[in-house]
């Protein structure tokens, strides 16, 4: 189907005449594939009288039955060389080659041989385009399957990196919970030494007693923590209060020390 005018799309050298009195037309293409003369260069090919083309056109284009306006030609006004606007029609090349046989001169028929010439040309090298395209396209989708595997090899790599700092700042913060613990364990234990010598040397002055073994009854009883059931754990020369320090249940006994201080009103 005809369109607006462009001479995108392929382009070519169209063959030269044979004779020199034989003045072809230039073929062009639109961007849609389909080719194209205009009428007057046609006319022009087809008769030596400039001066009927009117008539030509008329009785050839306008009132052909057979013709299709937007499909076989299209009605364009152009300004000729005196800056005047004239008629002419852009004329499909299937129907330019219908116009040279309706016509039947030996000119006629050396345009329609350039027609049919033209258009295996055109074809010739809209094919050649075609191949060139597919090898280019070919190329790129190879380049393009490169780069999205190198893509997806930095994905990986960053997701790689992006695990590696969440477990970095986990194991960062598990350290310092840890070293928390410890501390607030080695101040519990602490604590608790001080606490117990102050208690113990006030019983040695009032009268012996069984303290540490009050403060494991009272452990059980207040918290539910059996210290002797730890006997398997506790390292050798180790101190109860170290091993209490070392489950987390030192600050419980301080607990219960202090209790049995308020008690006796030592604290």
């Amino acid at each position: 189907m005809l369109s607006a005018k462009s001479n995108g799309g392929v382009s070519y050298s169209p063959p030269k005449a044979q004779e020199s009195a034989l003045s072809l037309p230039d073929v062009h293409t639109y961007e849609n594939g389909v080719q194209y003369v205009t009428a007057r260069s046609l006319y022009r090919s087809l008769t030596s009288n400039a001066n009927n083309f009117k008539r030509w056109s008329t009785d050839n284009i306008k009132n052909n039955k057979s013709a299709m306006q937007g499909i076989d030609y299209q009605r364009i006004m152009r300004r000729a060389e005196n800056n005047r606007l004239i008629e002419d029609f852009d004329v499909a090349l299937d129907f330019a080659k219908h116009l040279c046989m309706l016509t039947q001169t030996e000119n006629a028929h050396k345009v329609r041989m350039y027609f049919i010439e033209a258009e295996k040309r055109y074809h010739t090298l809209l094919t050649e385009r075609n191949q060139q395209v597919a090898i280019q396209l070919t190329a790129l989708m190879g380049l393009l399957n490169e780069q999205n595997e190198r893509i997806i090899g930095l994905e990986r790599r960053i997701d790689k990196l992006h695990r590696d700092r969440v477990k970095y700042l986990k194991a960062k913060v598990a350290d310092r919970k840890r070293v928390e613990i410890e501390r607030r364990q080695q101040s519990q234990v602490k604590d608790l030494f001080d606490l117990y010598e102050r208690y113990v040397r006030i019983e040695q002055i009032d009268g012996p007693l069984s303290i540490f073994s009050d403060l494991v009854d009272a452990l059980k009883m207040h918290y539910g923590i059996d210290m002797y059931a730890y006997r398997g754990v506790k390292k050798a020369n180790e101190h109860w209060f170290d091993l209490a320090g070392r489950y987390g249940f030192a600050g419980s006994l301080v607990g219960v020390l202090k209790m049995h201080m308020r008690k006796s009103r030592y604290l």
